[in-house]
């Protein structure tokens, strides 16, 4: 009988700690590793080809201003958007960085990876995220660089894209 308790109270003991550990939500101050990849934005399907990729600790927004919606040269504007601060689980908060004055900001975002998709969603909003798919491009491949500053580009819609990645108006 003392040795079914004892064993009763070890697999008690063992379903507590395995279920405490499930509900562990992973924290840091670096992007996880596999966010660390080029990554496509699919809401848009006009043929504009731009996305994100992210480092340990940057986030960067490119366009490839060669696509069909460009209609460019040949070459990535490629910019830094941010820098993490941590994250907690999927809620990721950072510094984001204003394109187009010398302004950061933080924010909070919710970033849910699914294989090769990731969405992008404002946590204080029901509105929808923003889908991504993982591109088969290295962040090498995005060569060349546009010679000319992204801020300073004559395309509205294209800067409200890049400007708008990360702040939800």
């Amino acid at each position: 009988m003392r040795k079914l308790q004892l064993i009763l109270i070890l697999i008690i003991i063992s379903i507590v700690n395995i279920s405490c550990k499930n509900n562990d939500e992973e924290t840091g101050d670096t992007f996880p590793e596999f966010l660390h990849a080029v990554w496509q934005d699919e809401e848009f399907d006009d043929g504009d080809e731009i996305g994100i990729y992210f480092t340990e600790k940057k986030i960067f927004s490119w366009d490839y201003d060669g696509d069909s919606f460009d209609e460019g040269d040949d070459c990535y504007f490629v910019f830094e958007i941010g820098e993490i601060i941590s994250y907690t689980g999927d809620k990721y908060r950072f510094k984001v960085n204003d394109l187009f004055s010398d302004e950061e900001e933080e924010i909070t975002v919710i970033i849910k990876v699914n294989g090769n998709t990731m969405t992008i969603s404002d946590p204080d909003e029901d509105e929808d995220s923003t889908p991504y798919s993982k591109d088969s491009r290295d962040i090498l491949d995005l060569e060349p660089k546009c010679s000319e500053s992204f801020k300073t580009l004559a395309n509205p819609d294209g800067k409200k894209r890049a400007q708008n990645i990360f702040s939800f108006n």
